[in-house]
């Protein structure tokens, strides 16, 4: 961890540099508005009025009881509707890891863990034979199921000698655990799924939404994304794939990075694009931006919401997507784009673009002494909470939750949790840190000791 006895700048830079860089998002109002001062400001979330206050209380701290060889906790957490949290730990071994969960009540004034559980860990041994070494990337739902990919070895002559592509698995609430989808088995329109495996998202009916790479019947290797009804591998159909051309524009998908949707179908997408007639010319060559698409609707179906100066289209936001797209309900979305290259002595430009389901709005940008943003976190009744990086230790860093129309602090660096200061914030790494009923997980540091705190409305 780090040592927060240096300055707030070297703190700062620290934080910038977990956060990916300079990743995320934030709305705090209307940006750019020519109304007048005195009206009210619009909520183009149509979320419900904010809380009156916050309160903090750690839930998970290492050595903690209830989860096996626990070492030292990541930034990554989830909570999902069914009262649980699950996130991931370095635990005892080299390079071993966890994917933990713990069962939360809330019907007692202080919400209190009532169970623990291992999802999946470095070592374990899954259905099919297969020995997890690492846990790749991960998703929730309101059922408590979670959908994850891992790669690992298989067994051979009683050895973990054989290397294993990276699979996709769906741990349910009785702790049973079901092999989704591997390597060589059949994609839909001919051919089979590839060594790689990306971004998963699962709904609360278990629909899954992969990224993964596929061999063509010809043998050529491709990008897709891939819709799982009922995480059924046998109703699997592509969405999108590399190769094909953006309607309007001069520029095909080349690669896909993270995904977000919605129940309802909605979806958002990083993806890189290139000019069609450079695609043999310059294939190291890729620009990300947002993709927004459903997976009821037929397959290539959907628009644009970013990338004006590569595409040419003036009503798209006209910077580089940074990771972190995020869907909200209603097939709204938040993002952030970036101009200019982040450093430790320079930081990215970012703004925030938000769009309602037809018009983008522009509304929040960096400057004035603003660094950066996390990654915003959409609840399901439609509020947004997201980390605001500022320039001076004073607080420095804030968990923020907006209703659009109004925006207030619940969390910041030097506030008091349990009688112990925070030194350093984490949050939005993973869309799902914020559950319908406005309750958010976070992690955060005291000097060098890291927590997961959970935050609920009182």
């Amino acid at each position: 961890m780090a040592d927060h006895s240096k300055d707030f700048r070297d703190d700062r830079r620290r934080a910038l540099k977990l956060l990916g860089g300079a990743v995320g998002g934030l709305i705090l109002g209307q940006y750019g508005c020519s109304r007048d001062d005195t009206e009210p400001p619009k909520n183009i979330f149509a979320a419900p009025p904010l809380a009156n206050a916050y309160r903090f209380i750690r839930i998970v701290t290492p050595g903690q009881g209830g989860f096996p060889g626990m070492r030292r906790l990541t930034p990554g957490v989830m909570i999902n509707e069914a009262g649980e949290v699950l996130f991931y730990a370095e635990i005892e071994g080299q390079n071993a890891y966890a994917l933990f969960k713990l069962t939360l009540d809330f019907s007692r004034e202080i919400p209190q863990v009532v169970q623990t559980s291992t999802v999946a860990a470095t070592g374990m041994e899954l259905p099919g034979g297969q020995q997890v070494r690492r846990i790749l990337t991960a998703d929730t739902n309101a059922l408590g199921h979670t959908a994850f990919v891992v790669d690992g070895f298989a067994k051979n002559n009683g050895k973990n000698v054989v290397e294993q592509a990276p699979t996709l698995y769906l741990h349910d609430r009785d702790q049973r655990i079901e092999r989704v989808l591997g390597f060589s088995d059949g994609a839909p329109q001919g051919g089979s799924f590839g060594a790689a495996l990306g971004d998963v998202d699962l709904s609360d009916e278990n629909n899954i939404l992969v990224v993964s790479s596929f061999a063509t019947e010809a043998g050529e290797t491709e990008q897709g994304v891939f819709h799982l009804p009922e995480a059924k591998l046998s109703a699997a159909q592509t969405l999108i794939r590399s190769g094909q051309a953006l309607r309007g524009t001069a520029a095909v998908n080349q690669s896909f990075g993270l995904i977000d949707a919605r129940d309802d179908g909605h979806f958002l997408l990083q993806t890189h694009i290139q000019d069609a007639g450079m695609l043999k010319a310059a294939p190291g060559v890729s620009n990300a931006v947002l993709f927004q698409g459903n997976a009821t609707a037929p397959p290539g179906a959907g628009r644009m919401l970013t990338g004006a100066g590569l595409l040419g289209m003036d009503q798209l936001g006209p910077g580089e997507l940074l990771l972190g797209p995020r869907a909200g309900i209603s097939a709204t979305g938040a993002w952030v784009e970036h101009y200019g290259e982040a450093s430790d002595d320079k930081d990215q430009h970012q703004v925030l673009f938000y769009s309602d389901g037809s018009d983008i709005h522009r509304i929040a940008e960096t400057g004035s002494g603003i660094t950066a943003f996390s990654a915003p976190v959409l609840s399901g009744n439609g509020q947004m909470f997201f980390m605001q990086i500022n320039e001076q230790d004073n607080p420095g860093m804030e968990l923020k939750v907006t209703n659009g129309a109004n925006t207030q602090t619940i969390l910041a660096r030097g506030q008091e949790v349990d009688g112990r200061k925070i030194s350093t914030l984490m949050h939005g790494y993973h869309s799902e840190q914020a559950d319908s009923k406005g309750r958010v997980v976070v992690y955060a540091e005291f000097d060098d000791e890291p927590a997961l705190l959970l935050g609920f409305p009182v």
